[in-house]
């Protein structure tokens, strides 16, 4: 407990009250730099653990010291109420402000939150867990009665920290200070939560004003005014439209695709379910595609999303290998039989656009045969071995297309051909549909123009 003057004298200007102090078991280290080791200088067995956990540092020369030292000291336990930790607070100008125990093998900053075994005992959390930046601001809050924080431990929020905060609540909010660092923080955060977001889990940011931080709000605006801050943060969708809109200028086509780049990665995180299609829905509106082409263009933009496009469409790929013959399964099984097929395919990327079952395949395959020009059909069927893919890849090469040797390279061109006919028969159905609720610009009236030339030839 505090009974050195200075710190108790800190404590109650801070406006703490002795249940708080005691409750949170805060406590404080004194000056000099050997207390700890004078205590239990007889016991070696003591020191060698308080070197292990970094309570006394040994410096290059051997010498050892106390690593707290003038501290309001905050234990840090970890969700069965261990102590692993301390965290300590200058009651002056010295520096740091903030001094934390070193990573040992009991204590992760990345997977500890503070406060968190005071929150799980209460049952405070359940319904929502306020996340802050400080274990000062979660001891103001308790005092204050907000009884549901709980503090990182100098950390960004880590993936460690959200699977942790998903199993304790159904709601979670951060709370970030309202400045340029403060939501620079809070996009980390919301990258970090994204694929965490399941059925029934609600995450919020609330951000505070320039100046202002939980302790003091929470002392202006008591218990009441602070939980109508929180009843008021931000939807997570909300914040990430908000700031995908304010950097892209989507009222032109260029703005547009600007927006659709920035919001792949950000949809790819998402885990398949509803909000995904009401995040997408929403952005359709900006962008003005219908939603399944918007979707398409979102979870195929790259390599990895592209992998997961095909093996979540597990059932396409069998219904594509079982049924009679399509454009798509006799291209795939022509280069199949002959790989080489690939290097005259230009422009391969732009067929992932086409919403066919299989097309995702069909350009990995190109894709992957004119990076390795001189692969084997047994080579791609090494390379896709244990994946979903092997044996729809399997079955096709089983199944006879009846295109003889001589005629293989103009059937497969022709196949080609075909598909991206189809794509810029899809391309001027999107223009079309958009025309029909907004007017285009000259370069889509342009480009739809040239589109019903080339489609009517």
């Amino acid at each position: 407990q505090v009974k050195h003057a200075s710190a108790h004298e800190y404590l109650l200007r801070r406006g703490l009250s002795e249940n708080t102090v005691q409750a949170y078991d805060i406590g404080f280290a004194p000056s000099g730099w050997d207390n700890l080791i004078r205590k239990f200088s007889s016991n070696a067995k003591v020191i060698a653990q308080l070197v292990d956990t970094g309570m006394v540092v040994v410096n290059e020369k051997g010498k050892m010291y106390d690593r707290f030292r003038e501290r309001i000291m905050f234990p840090i336990r970890d969700r069965r109420g261990r102590v692993i930790a301390f965290g300590g607070r200058v009651i002056n100008d010295g520096v740091p402000k903030y001094l934390n125990s070193p990573e040992t093998e009991i204590f992760h900053k990345s997977a500890e939150l503070y406060g968190l075994n005071t929150v799980i005992k209460s049952g405070s959390g359940k319904d929502c867990l306020l996340v802050v930046e400080g274990y000062m601001d979660v001891v103001s809050l308790a005092n204050q009665g907000v009884t549901n924080a709980v503090a990182t431990l100098g950390t960004a929020i880590t993936e460690q920290h959200v699977q942790i905060l998903t199993k304790q609540t159904s709601t979670i909010v951060y709370c970030f200070d309202g400045d340029a660092a403060g939501t620079k923080a809070a996009w980390r955060a919301l990258e970090t939560s994204l694929p965490y977001l399941q059925k029934g889990l609600q995450i919020k940011f609330m951000f505070l004003p320039d100046g202002e931080d939980p302790d003091t709000m929470v002392s202006r605006l008591g218990a009441a005014g602070f939980e109508v801050l929180i009843n008021k943060a931000k939807p997570l969708s909300d914040f990430m439209l908000e700031k995908l809109l304010s950097e892209a200028n989507y009222q032109t086509t260029e703005g547009e695709a600007n927006l659709i780049e920035k919001a792949r990665p950000l949809i790819n995180k998402l885990p398949k379910g509803g909000f995904v299609n009401l995040v997408v829905g929403r952005l359709a509106k900006y962008v003005q595609l219908p939603e399944p082409v918007l979707l398409q263009q979102l979870r195929g933009g790259d390599e990895a999303a592209g992998r997961r496009s095909y093996r979540r469409s597990a059932p396409n790929m069998r219904k594509l290998a079982s049924e009679r013959p399509s454009i798509i399964k006799s291209a795939i099984a022509m280069l199949l039989e002959k790989p080489a097929l690939a290097l005259d395919v230009k422009d391969p990327a732009s067929l992932k656009r086409l919403l066919v079952p299989g097309v995702a395949l069909l350009h990995d395959l190109l894709v992957f045969v004119q990076e390795n020009p001189n692969i084997s059909t047994g080579g791609i069927l090494e390379h896709w071995r244990d994946t979903e893919e092997s044996k729809f890849l399997l079955k096709i090469l089983a199944w006879q297309h009846h295109v003889p040797e001589k005629g293989l390279d103009a059937e497969f061109l022709a196949a080609i051909a075909s598909l991206f006919c189809q794509l810029k028969e899809q391309e001027l159905e999107n223009l079309l549909n958009k025309s029909k609720v907004s007017p285009l610009s000259e370069k889509e009236k342009q480009r739809l123009s040239l589109l019903m030339k080339e489609i009517a030839k």
